[in-house]
């Protein structure tokens, strides 16, 4: 089975969507070439794929999965720093306040904004691929994407300065 090279690149350019949005950071590239050698691998020893891009995505979780594992043991592992400054109790740090906030934002959000918002961020579809799904022009599809996203940030904003988030 050879795979052309558009799809290939394609594939990537999920993976590397599919990373980011796990906030792999750095990593992500090194995760989604990772991800590629495995497939490839797979295909090289005559094993029969019919879809690769969910054959991929199916390996990015493993991948993923392998990558969580490996940073909790290395921060299980790191040595105990006496003079490190702890959390003070009743304080929520930043990025978990954050990340609180988001949630309650996205709640906040229609259910057609929550599928569109979930399908393109976290399933790695294309604004083109969406479009075809809700009969419209992928122009439409980015430009309702960028206002979910402002709304987002507008909410996430209001969360974290202690205010009452209004639809």
């Amino acid at each position: 089975m050879n795979v052309p090279d558009e799809d290939f690149l394609v594939c990537r350019r999920k993976l590397l969507m599919f990373f980011g949005a796990r906030r792999c950071g750095d990593r992500a590239e090194d995760l989604a070439s990772e991800v590629l050698v495995r497939v490839l691998r797979r295909i090289e020893l005559g094993d029969s794929i019919d879809n690769v891009g969910a054959f991929s995505i199916a390996v990015a979780r493993n991948v993923w999965l392998e990558e969580l594992r490996t940073l909790d043991k290395d921060r299980r592992s790191e040595p105990i720093d006496p003079n490190r400054a702890s959390v003070q109790p009743g304080v929520v740090p930043q990025a978990e306040l954050q990340d609180a906030c988001l949630q309650q934002s996205l709640a906040q959000l229609s259910k057609e904004e929550q599928i569109l918002v979930r399908r393109f961020y976290w399933e790695g579809l294309t604004s083109v691929d969406l479009a075809a799904g809700l009969g419209t022009s992928a122009n439409a599809v980015i430009i309702r994407i960028f206002r979910i996203r402002q709304k987002l940030k507008k909410f996430v904003e209001a969360c974290m300065e202690g205010k009452e988030i209004h639809v």
